[in-house]
């Protein structure tokens, strides 16, 4: 499923909130979603699917489950709305509109509507405008309540979502819904359409034709992508340093919202707390931890702090310790102390999770190009990579998860930690 509506500033793509299409099954549907409706595969609600009738188009089903939507919870659900009632509609002619209009008169109600334009009026007909915002502004306050009541994570509006669905189903059968006027754009016409809605001259709905609807199954070529299951937990050993951060806050738009970072020193900066603070306004549960995993003990209680938190399905190491010399300054001590967070952590962690963690998906250990090119004055920190990788590639061999990535120099924010 798409991000809930308070996250879909992290997403990816918002665009899209309703579509046509074909189950991998053939199946003709139609449905809404949160956001990312305009793709050529989308991950769709199972409450909000409906088949759609032989005898419409795709195109003709695209018009259909937001507008009726949104208008049988507003009149029905929310309204209340009684047979042989009478309804103004304002903005008639718009999608809403027109849908609320086709509801209301199956019902046997008596419909009045204010329309948008001049277009609608006969010759030498005269055109009135009394209040030029409402007829000028977007006013999304149905839509608002619809998506935040109907996609939303409130498990308190449930039943108004499956009475929602009923409604759009029964209406579909008796003729109540019916495909809204529409205009359309060829796939390759996209920022005319958008441009074309923007300048709201148009009746109904406007309809982006993204491929022809093949009668058989589609085969369609996607690309791998990385998400993270919303009920594992994901260690991030370093995970306040600048390139931490960066990489948490890259897990969260991709799904993980079960989160434990480790830092020696624990949160210290007003943009280290920014970053707690929006991961859970987007719904991730985050914790901090100093547990050392450069020891066996500290090791096994971090990985134990985060199977309470949810099955492990990640263990990140990206601690680091420079001790920059040339090798002729160099000592056994600022060897020890580069090695200890990477050669240390990487084996207590890679040899815990093995008994601890049978649901790892991922295991990756953060690396340079110091290790394999050489870099001055990094003698050690090469040193302590390349152990990190030889580790990386025995959990390979024993059919492990196991993976390193070779940063090379970004900055002093990316390697401080």
């Amino acid at each position: 499923m798409p991000s809930p509506v308070g996250a879909l500033a992290t997403s990816d793509c918002v665009l899209g909130l309703e579509f046509s299409g074909r189950e991998p099954s053939g199946r003709r549907v139609m449905g809404s979603v949160a956001a990312g409706g305009m793709a050529t595969t989308v991950a769709a609600d199972p409450d909000f699917l409906w088949e759609v009738p032989a005898d419409w188009s795709m195109e003709e089903a695209a018009t259909v489950p937001v507008a009726y939507s949104t208008a049988y919870y507003a009149l029905l659900v929310r309204g209340a709305m009684r047979p042989g009632e009478a309804l103004l509609v304002h903005s008639g002619s718009e999608g809403v509109g027109q849908a609320a209009i086709s509801i209301a008169l199956s019902m046997g109600c008596t419909v009045f509507t204010t329309v948008g334009g001049v277009r609608c009026l006969a010759t030498h007909g005269r055109f009135l405008e009394v209040g030029k915002f409402d007829l000028s502004q977007n006013n999304t306050v149905v839509m608002a309540v619809l998506l935040n009541a109907l996609f939303g994570d409130d498990p308190r509006v449930s039943a108004d979502k499956r009475r929602v669905a009923q409604l759009v189903r029964e209406g579909v059968a008796s003729g109540a819904v019916r495909p809204l006027d529409a205009v359309r754009f060829a796939r390759d016409r996209v920022e005319e359409a958008f441009r074309f809605m923007a300048s709201g001259t148009h009746m109904g709905k406007v309809v982006l034709e993204r491929q022809t609807m093949a009668a058989r199954p589609l085969s369609v070529e996607a690309q791998a992508r990385t998400y993270f299951f919303e009920d594992k937990s994901y260690v991030v050993a370093g995970g306040l340093g600048g390139f931490g951060l960066e990489l948490a806050d890259w897990m969260v738009a991709r799904g993980c919202r079960r989160l434990l970072l480790t830092a020696r020193s624990g949160v210290r900066t007003g943009y280290q707390r920014l970053c707690l603070h929006r991961w859970q306004m987007a719904g991730a549960k985050v914790a901090v931890s100093r547990a050392d995993a450069a020891t066996e003990e500290g090791a096994r209680a971090l990985l134990q702090e985060a199977a309470a938190l949810g099955p492990v399905g990640g263990v990140f190491n990206l601690a680091l310790v420079l001790r920059d010399a040339l090798l002729e300054n160099q000592t056994a001590e600022a060897f020890e102390a580069v090695c200890r967070p990477k050669v240390a952590g990487t084996l207590h962690l890679d040899a815990v999770s093995r008994e601890l963690c049978p649901q790892l998906d991922h295991f990756a250990a953060f690396s340079s190009v110091s290790c394999s090119r050489g870099n001055k004055g990094q003698t050690n920190y090469g040193y302590a990579n390349s152990i990190m990788e030889r580790v990386c590639e025995t959990r390979v061999a024993d059919g492990l998860p196991g993976g390193c990535l070779l940063l090379r120099s970004t900055g002093s924010r990316t390697l401080r930690s």
